[in-house]
């Protein structure tokens, strides 16, 4: 983990958390069948995913696949107990090695939910230009006030960094996702075209991001794309209505709750606890057993 005061504060409450016992009470209710963990991460080194994995096992987890999960949503599928369904948003370069191969080696289902553009450009996510600008002083904006900006100021501005500043390929190549893919274990799922805050676009800006990401991606693996990730968890009725259009069977936010057997029903609403990448492992323990989020978790 990083050493700052942030992360020496959370992993002295974190170990509090667990001397308390909230952590082994929250896996005991886990294997009652009460809720199902919904566990996200975007880019975590391998040492901390291969953690994790341990970690859940240790548990004796068993680790659900996207396709079972909408089977519980319709009701033909019992709730399970003692279960986990592990995502993964963006599509990063490292998660090849990292998340993939690390899945296959253990035998571990996966869904990775691809954002497309930065897989065929060969270039950066749209909030590393934003970084490096701002790093370099040439911008004094960060990443999360472009979020607040409408769709159309962030792509004028976009362009102007692109022009200015060049980031390398940050996501996995097409030969990459479709090797995952071929695994049988990772499932391909969409998050969009181009990872804007959907919320800030159009009518027709949401529906290119939500249609045609599934298109490229099923053109890409030659099957069926049938899960979606609003990035940044953003989105509204109008979202859900033109995934559920789309086609999508299910959609992911990143509402920190458990799922349960009641908003399980909710199929485009999805939640989910964030695993964070430079965070001490004990706040991630308790950040994958919902005890982080228990005010919410609940």
């Amino acid at each position: 983990m990083k050493i700052n005061t942030r992360n020496i504060l959370t992993y002295i409450y974190a170990n509090f958390l667990m001397m308390r016992g909230d952590v082994k009470k929250a896996i005991a209710r886990l294997k009652n069948g009460q809720f199902i963990l919904s566990i996200y991460f975007h880019d975590p080194s391998r040492p901390l995913f291969s953690k994790c994995m341990k970690w859940l096992n240790q548990q004796g987890i068993v680790f659900l696949d996207i396709d079972t999960v909408h089977e519980i949503a319709l009701g033909n599928v019992p709730f399970p107990k003692g279960a986990v369904l592990l995502t993964v948003d963006d599509g990063w370069k490292s998660n090849k090695s990292n998340i993939v191969d690390v899945a296959y080696a253990h035998n571990i289902p996966v869904a990775i939910f691809i954002t497309t553009e930065p897989v065929f450009a060969g270039n950066g996510y749209w909030w590393s230009y934003v970084k490096l600008a701002n790093k370099s002083g040439y911008l004094s904006i960060t990443a999360e006030d472009v979020k607040h900006m409408d769709n159309k100021s962030r792509l004028d501005l976009l362009s102007k960094l692109k022009d200015k500043f060049c980031v390398g390929r940050e996501a996995m190549t097409v030969d990459e996702i479709q090797e995952a893919d071929d695994t049988g274990l990772v499932q391909i799922g969409s998050h969009t075209l181009s990872h804007p805050i959907l919320s800030k676009c159009t009518d027709e800006e949401v529906h290119s991001e939500i249609y045609h990401s599934k298109k490229k991606l099923e053109e890409m693996l030659d099957h069926s794309i049938h899960s979606f990730a609003y990035p940044n968890g953003d989105h509204s009725e109008r979202e859900v209505a033109m995934v559920e259009d789309a086609g999508y069977r299910l959609a992911f936010t990143t509402k920190p709750y458990y799922m349960t057997a009641d908003n399980i029903q909710q199929k485009y609403r999805l939640p989910r606890f964030e695993v964070l990448n430079d965070v001490s492992f004990a706040e991630n323990i308790c950040r994958m057993s919902g005890v982080w989020f228990k005010n919410k978790a609940n």
